[in-house]
């Protein structure tokens, strides 16, 4: 075992202790104004420079944080900082989601010091949370941890990324259930009345979830037989409120066949009668799809009243609110539809996303592009 000695001040001293070939420990041990002399080690994989380099790294650090000026900083205020600095910059409902996803950060290090996170503590925080969570959450996650300490390294609250060489969790597709032209005629016949021409609209739009929410009788031209999307709901806490759309090509026009049309006049009929009945207690937000106040419905009663609904049709395929877009944008692809066409139904800012997100040929269409590469094949040959 050989050990090097690397000094920096009076402050900060550093080791390298070899443990085998391409395996090293390094320690250093450092004093902050006003504290105890603390330690700290770490074993690193690769030459012996790299590891001096390491080493230069972390005597860097404990230098910085030793000086008079300065007091090392916590996870948490590292993110407080970081949430402040973002706040003016972004919607409220995007500030919201930030602050959720950083409290899964602060659970897990809101304490450590932000110079003492580490890449192995990094790796296995996310492997825990691969145990409870799907990647995408991961992701977010990963996002907001990574931009707030790229924050600490701007702001010399540490001299390195301890992130640089955390890879991103790979995202795994979710299968996406399509619903078959008999399976959504027994979802929409056993549909609650009240309920039924909310279900036809989402299929016949294509429309997110939020979007059909937020739909509201303003939005409806019932001269030139469309519907314009103009904004969406959102609920977050338990608090709904109403958001402009997240981007231009999310403004779009949607044309509706007679059928449509005729079916949201009578919805209207319907839903005057009932304000009516309400009286002053009314809620008046001009929208189609309302709870029995003219408030908006929200998303936990849609699932509620889809599971109710699938189990008196019969289907057992996972339906969320969502599986009338996939299988809106599914079924008009399968039939030819133009892939733009659909792109700008769906709001879609490129038809790449379109293409990646629902374009995805079920096995009897596989199966139809194998047997003609093969007639092309043996007619040729």
């Amino acid at each position: 075992m050989v050990k090097l000695l690397c000094q920096m001040g009076k402050k900060q001293t550093g080791q390298i202790i070899r443990l085998a070939r391409g395996k090293y420990r390094l320690r250093i041990q450092s004093r902050v104004k006003g504290s105890k002399r603390k330690s700290y080690s770490e074993t690193y994989l690769g030459t012996r420079d790299a590891a001096e380099e390491r080493l230069e790294e972390l005597l860097k650090d404990a230098e910085a944080i030793s000086s008079s000026d300065f007091r090392p900083k916590t996870v948490d205020q590292l993110l407080d900082e970081y949430l402040f600095i973002h706040r003016p910059n972004i919607r409220e409902q995007t500030y919201e989601l930030y602050v959720h996803l950083c409290q899964f950060i602060r659970d897990e290090f809101g304490e450590v010091y932000v110079h003492e996170l580490t890449q192995l503590e990094i790796e296995k925080f996310l492997v825990k949370l691969s145990k409870n969570y799907q990647a995408v959450t991961i992701q977010k996650i990963y996002v907001q941890l990574k931009a707030a300490l790229r924050r600490a390294v701007n702001w010399d609250w540490i001299g390195k990324d301890p992130m640089e060489f955390v890879p991103l969790p790979k995202r795994v597709k979710n299968h996406k259930e399509v619903l078959t032209p008999e399976e959504l005629n027994r979802f929409i016949n056993k549909a609650p009345e009240q309920w039924r021409t909310m279900w036809m609209f989402f299929f016949v739009t294509g429309a997110r979830p939020s979007e059909v929410l937020g739909a509201r009788w303003q939005d409806i031209d019932f001269v030139k037989k469309q519907f314009n999307v103009t904004q969406s709901l959102v609920e977050m806490k338990g608090r709904k409120k109403f958001d402009p759309l997240k981007n231009e090509a999310s403004k779009r026009t949607i044309p509706l066949e007679d059928q449509i049309i005729n079916l949201l006049k009578a919805h209207k009929k319907e839903q005057n009668i009932l304000r009516l009945k309400v009286g002053a207690d009314w809620e008046d937000n001009d929208l189609i799809f309302t709870n029995l106040r003219g408030g908006p419905r929200g998303f936990s009663t849609l699932n509620k009243v889809i599971t109710h609904i699938k189990s008196q049709a019969d289907i057992s395929k996972k339906i969320t609110p969502h599986s009338f877009r996939h299988t809106f944008a599914t079924l008009n692809l399968n039939a030819g539809v133009n892939l733009k066409i659909v792109s700008q139904l769906l709001g879609h800012a490129s038809i790449k996303t379109t293409a990646d997100i629902y374009l995805h040929p079920d096995l009897e269409e596989r199966q139809k592009a194998s047997k003609l590469m093969t007639e092309m094949l043996f007619k040729t040959a």
